[in-house]
């Protein structure tokens, strides 16, 4: 288990003189920036050795979390939205010991997203990102530290489509900081 949060590449910040020319020809009408937020997962994992390699294949439930602010040209006001993606998470990870307490991850991932929620307001583009439906998938890799029941990992997870669908198509980052309690690990090693 452990916290997560969501960081997207936005649009740059325009300046006034672009966003007045944006608004006259009618091209731009919109910018989108993203704030981070934090979500959760939880789930089951185990490892397997393969030599001198392990592998580490997890089962996670997510809740990854944005603030995504829109931003009308014409008029300057932002709109501000919470986008919410609930996925089922399938990583399968090679785990590296580069020390005999500390190792590190890589492999990829997917997931599916089964339902995402948005907070505040209503909007056609928003409701339309949030309302299809998406397979992900990417690289993820980190750091961990390990005790005979315990490890504590630093990941980061790389998608082309974190929260992507219709007209917002971002790629970005997820970190996350988990803690993982292995049953019957000393038996394992």
């Amino acid at each position: 288990m452990g916290a997560r949060t969501t960081l997207i590449e936005s649009i740059k910040e325009v300046s006034p003189f672009q966003a007045q020319l944006a608004n006259a020809i009618a091209s731009t009408p919109y910018g989108k920036t993203y704030e981070p937020c934090i979500g959760y997962e939880i789930g089951i994992a185990n490892l397997y050795r393969l030599g001198r390699f392990h592998f580490q294949p997890e089962l996670i439930y997510a809740l990854n979390k944005t603030y995504l602010i829109k931003t009308n040209y014409s008029t300057m006001n932002d709109a501000r939205f919470l986008l919410s993606n609930h996925t089922i998470e399938l990583d399968l990870l090679l785990r590296e010991y580069i020390s005999k307490k500390i190792y590190i991850l890589v492999g990829p991932y997917i997931q599916i997203k089964f339902r995402s929620t948005m907070g505040k307001g209503k909007d056609l583009t928003i409701s339309k990102i949030v309302n299809d439906d998406l397979v992900g998938y990417g690289i993820k890799g980190g750091i961990g530290i390990t005790t005979k029941y315990i490890d504590i990992q630093l990941n980061n997870q790389y998608s082309k489509a974190i929260f992507a669908s219709g007209n917002l198509l971002n790629s970005g980052h997820v970190p996350s900081l988990s803690i993982i309690w292995w049953y019957d690990k000393g038996n394992s090693n």
